[in-house]
């Protein structure tokens, strides 16, 4: 009687398989009970130029070695990756104009007229995390913790009594009087009635930040001029604006402070000093020239 059990026919193991790229299935071993023959992933080849909706890779058009629309003769780019878009001379596009092409930039929504870095990204010159343009302290010293504006971490950098978080003028020097948004103001020069004539204190005064804009040659100001709420509104702000005009003359024309870094701002009867001034005193302190630091 033949060998066998219950009739069943049993093939010899083949070992392990493996598949070869070139020749199909391989037996790398003998070893065990069972056989796992297997294909790998079928990979989808890398186009140069894309590929068509078969799944083959596209051919450049003749005279276009880089396929991007532009013939050899005109491109200046001759290189260009796939896909990208080009302008007419066939280079990759800069929409933000910074000169790094969109490819290479890192940055591609730089504001236009800002210095970039070679990625495309507006400088940081002082490396403090702060870029140039928002930066109202260049010139950290590397480590510093700054807050959002560039600024010394401390609450108020410069000690004009003004958070740094609401500084407009954050370098103001030491010892000057400032305003709520902490650039350098001058109050108390008064006029009379009717009057856009500087008296004696008022010139004393202007004198003294002729001396502060001498100083500090950046400095440009706001020459606010007011009046009382006596009168109607278009001859108070008439008035307000010769009262302003004439503080301009005197550092213009006696002090030899340049017009460009004047600006005369006429407010008529808009900003009182005293709300509802009824006296005298209290009039007088709303007839006034107030300069302020434009940031």
């Amino acid at each position: 009687m033949a060998g066998g059990h219950g009739g069943m026919d049993h093939s010899p193991f083949k070992g392990w398989v493996q598949w070869h790229p070139q020749h199909g299935a391989d037996v790398f071993s003998n070893a065990g009970t069972q056989h796992y023959p297997f294909k790998p992933a079928v990979r989808k080849p890398v186009c140069a130029h894309g590929m068509d909706k078969m799944g083959k890779c596209l051919k450049p058009m003749p005279g276009d070695a880089d396929g991007d629309g532009v013939l050899d003769p005109k491109d200046q780019c001759p290189k260009t990756p796939f896909g990208l878009m080009v302008d007419m001379k066939g280079c990759s596009m800069d929409a933000d104009g910074d000169g790094v092409r969109d490819s290479m930039d890192r940055c591609p929504d730089t504001p236009a007229g800002y210095p970039v870095d070679e990625r495309g990204c507006t400088l940081d010159s002082d490396r403090d995390g702060v870029i140039d343009p928002h930066d109202k302290c260049p010139g950290t010293e590397m480590g510093v913790s700054v807050d959002a504006v560039g600024c010394d971490g401390a609450p108020d950098v410069d000690g004009d009594g003004v958070l740094n978080a609401v500084d407009a003028c954050p370098d103001t020097p030491e010892g000057l009087m400032v305003s709520a948004n902490g650039c350098w103001k001058v109050d108390g020069i008064y006029f009379n009635t009717n009057s856009h004539s500087i008296k004696t204190k008022g010139i004393m005064l202007l004198k003294e930040a002729a001396a502060v804009l001498k100083k500090y040659s950046h400095f440009r100001v706001g020459l606010h001029g007011h009046t009382d709420a006596r009168a109607s509104d278009a001859y108070n702000m008439s008035l307000s604006k010769r009262r302003a005009e004439a503080a301009t003359w005197y550092l213009n024309e006696k002090q030899g402070i340049s017009r460009e870094r004047l600006e005369p701002m006429p407010f008529g009867e808009s900003k009182p000093a005293v709300e509802n001034a009824q006296s005298a005193t209290e009039m007088q302190l709303n007839r006034r020239i107030e300069l302020h630091r434009i940031p």
